[in-house]
């Protein structure tokens, strides 16, 4: 955690391929508690979103990519999306299933994810995201994880340049093996 009493993930260390799957509490848009395990042995594509955020070049951007890994994903039957909030103080439940029905999610496939700020911590440290509060926002860094049936991850790309074929690729790729 971060320091000044604020809630956050440690400063990003280098995670091996094949690193640790999602092992935190969690809730989501629709109010349910989320395990992995409830997602029969798919491979799922994580990201991290902010409801609140007025940037056109991050989170809303990620969504459109999402939205189209969706129907992707839904078009060939495999695969499931995750979208964990780095905002979860503002990102409630019911926050995150009007802003999931705004881009057309179905949450059959694509959660969108709170918990407590330290779970959703420690999830960020995980991938390898930072982000902390700046000037009434939350200013975060950008990953997509494909995280493999056997709970690891299996690749990671950061930044925006990620393209939904390639994570398309990268999940069916998870999923042979």
């Amino acid at each position: 955690p971060g320091g000044g009493g604020r809630i956050g993930p440690r400063a990003r260390r280098g995670f091996a391929r094949g690193g640790a799957g999602l092992g935190c509490r969690r809730t989501d848009q629709t109010g349910k508690a989320v395990r992995r395990s409830q997602f029969g042995g798919e491979t799922v594509a994580v990201t991290v979103v902010y409801a609140r955020l007025p940037v056109a070049a991050a989170c809303p951007m990620t969504m459109m990519k999402f939205a189209k890994l969706n129907a992707a994903l839904t078009a060939k039957k495999f695969g499931r999306l995750l979208a964990v909030t780095v905002d979860p103080e503002n990102d409630t439940t019911a926050v995150l299933k009007d802003f999931a029905s705004k881009i057309g999610a179905d949450p059959a496939r694509w959660k969108f994810l709170t918990g407590d700020p330290k779970d959703v911590a420690h999830v960020a440290e995980i991938f390898g995201v930072l982000y902390y509060p700046a000037n009434g926002q939350i200013v975060h860094s950008q990953a997509v994880a494909v995280v493999a049936s056997a709970r690891k991850r299996a690749q990671t790309d950061y930044g925006y340049q990620w393209e939904p074929k390639a994570i398309v690729t990268d999940l069916a790729n998870a999923t042979t093996g």
